[in-house]
């Protein structure tokens, strides 16, 4: 039964979703499966849609878990395993990417099956102001932690 309501409860959830209606993401997102509040959170990076984003790491803890069952750096299996920083890097989305690095619990060493990071993606794509971005918040981390990669 339970499995049942659940079910029902994330079918609703989805055609509020999608229907024209005006919504509150910070109402819906509490009913839908982590799994696609992840890619929520992903497609957000990937269209360059700040504001939606911003909703969403204002509301973040610790842990890098936030009201709505995100986690910052959830990558999408089914996507080479991108992380937002991925899409809004290979985009070339600078502002995204800004808002993402100033988050604490953002692993800008996230790696795609290949091997790649934000950095490399942003590098490939030709976005300099990407990459320029994220070497200079690692270079950042790795000065005030005392350890440097090279």
């Amino acid at each position: 039964m339970k499995i049942i309501i659940s079910t029902i409860k994330s079918a609703l959830c989805l055609v509020i979703m999608m229907s024209s209606l005006a919504w509150n993401s910070a109402t819906v997102m509490g009913c839908i499966p982590s799994y696609m509040t992840g890619r929520i959170f992903c497609n957000y990076a990937a269209a360059n849609n700040l504001e939606e984003l911003k909703k969403y790491l204002t509301s973040f803890n610790a842990d890098n878990n936030n009201a709505y069952g995100i986690d910052v750096n959830w990558a999408d299996p089914e996507d080479n395993n991108y992380t937002a920083l991925h899409y809004a890097a290979k985009n070339g989305h600078l502002p995204i990417v800004e808002e993402l690095i100033k988050y604490p619990g953002i692993n800008l060493q996230a790696k795609t099956p290949a091997g790649q990071t934000a950095l490399d993606l942003a590098i490939q794509a030709n976005h300099q102001d990407v990459a320029t971005a994220i070497r200079d918040k690692i270079e950042a981390l790795e000065q005030s932690s005392g350890l440097r990669r090279w």
